[in-house]
């Protein structure tokens, strides 16, 4: 059982994190994300975020980067990050950037190639992926995620080309370079 005193030193953002770390399924991150996405609003505090600790920013990065049903939100943060005036000498920056705007592109090509051809994508019980293909892709009820967490890029890419062919051909497709996900150290943050 956690402590007082670490629920007093902890942010809010370390706190979020390790609830949406908890989720077996990302598909049940919605309650959570709309908290998220409505605090982030306020602009003062999304700066303050960034140009604050470190392990506050990572933890506000990767709620962002989970946040697939929401590419406005997404935008909104990278925006932000990109605007920060130390971006173009500050490569902890320029990755989560980077991380963020492959993830941003390749729910865009999920979209694309599955609304040119909805009958060749099914999840792993032959079921169409309805409407919205990228919450669909995301629910691991639907989809297998086998060795996951990868500890690569490259066996990320590989476990996608034998498990969920559509991400596989959005990654390909969006030239996405950081997907998919896979465990990243980034040396700035505590880990």
């Amino acid at each position: 059982m956690k402590s007082f005193r670490y629920f007093m030193t902890e942010s809010i953002y370390q706190r979020w994190l390790n609830q949406d770390q908890k989720f077996q399924n990302p598909a049940d991150r919605g309650k959570l994300q709309a908290k998220v996405i409505k605090h982030f609003q306020n602009p003062t505090v999304l700066h303050n975020v960034i140009d604050g600790d470190r392990n506050n920013l990572h933890a506000a990065f990767i709620l962002h980067q989970h946040m697939d049903n929401h590419p406005t939100a997404q935008e909104h943060f990278l925006n932000a990050l990109k605007s920060h005036p130390d971006f173009d000498d500050d490569e902890g920056l320029q990755r989560r950037a980077q991380f963020l705007t492959d993830r941003i592109n390749v729910n865009k090509k999920i979209k694309e190639i599955y609304n040119e051809n909805p009958d060749a994508y099914k999840d792993k019980n032959g079921n169409s992926l309805g409407d919205d293909p990228v919450k669909a892709l995301r629910d691991d009820n639907r989809f297998n995620k086998v060795n996951f967490p990868y500890q690569s890029r490259d066996a990320a890419l590989q476990g996608a080309k034998e498990n969920n062919p559509l991400l596989y051909k959005a990654v390909v497709s969006a030239k996405a370079e950081t997907q998919p996900s896979y465990a990243v150290h980034w040396g700035d943050v505590s880990e």
